[in-house]
């Protein structure tokens, strides 16, 4: 009987020490489990949104992951490959979507005479071409000045755009009687719903 004590007390310590590493174990499983919430940030909560406030546009167009996601997503750049980013985010069904605007253009003319033409010479290419390129939010206004004989009046203006090129165009009717002089006229191009970007940008007929 004497013989069997040790045996017993060696069963007794292993069965001991084969619980308190269960124990061990499962408390670093629950540790590691129950990660405070503002660590975890899972893929499938990335997009989620109750209202249009609580979307936001991450990176810009080339950056492989831009788009649309809730303004707490921990959004970080993955990389350069094909990806346009919206111009805009709702809230739509619970998820964050993109929204593209059609790129349109708006214009205005301003014939020889103005305040500001008037001061500018025609034979001066110096004052002449793009002058002023100014991005106001998702907005680009272009502003340019051009020389026309003083008979002529710019009719119209229109776009080409060639990835990140852009031409500037403008139409002048031949004047049926012209003058013997030329004048400055102001163009001003307003594009919405390009790529924030910058672009090559070039004025011609």
């Amino acid at each position: 009987m004497k013989k069997q004590i040790p045996f017993l007390v060696v069963i007794v310590i292993i069965i001991a020490c084969t619980f308190i590493l269960e124990l061990v174990v499962l408390n670093f499983i629950k540790t590691d489990i129950n990660l405070p919430t503002s660590q975890i940030k899972p893929l499938d909560n990335a997009k989620s949104c109750i209202e249009d406030n609580d979307c936001m546009i991450f990176g810009e167009s080339g950056d492989c992951n831009c788009g649309c996601f809730n303004k707490e997503y921990n959004w970080e750049k993955q990389g350069a490959c094909f990806c346009a980013a919206p111009s805009s985010c709702k809230c739509i069904e619970g998820k964050c979507e993109p929204v593209f605007e059609d790129i349109s253009l708006s214009y205005e003319i301003k014939p020889c005479g103005t305040e500001v033409t008037e001061e500018l010479n025609p034979y001066d290419e110096s004052t002449l071409g793009i002058k002023e390129v100014n991005w106001k939010g998702n907005i680009l206004e272009i502003k340019a000045y051009v020389s026309i004989n003083c008979a002529e009046e710019v009719e119209k203006l229109d776009y080409i755009i060639d990835d990140n090129k852009i031409n500037l165009l403008y139409s002048v009717p031949p004047c049926e009687v012209c003058a013997e002089c030329r004048c400055v006229s102001e163009l001003i191009y307003t594009f919405k719903g390009l790529d924030r970007k910058d672009y090559d940008i070039k004025l011609g007929k």
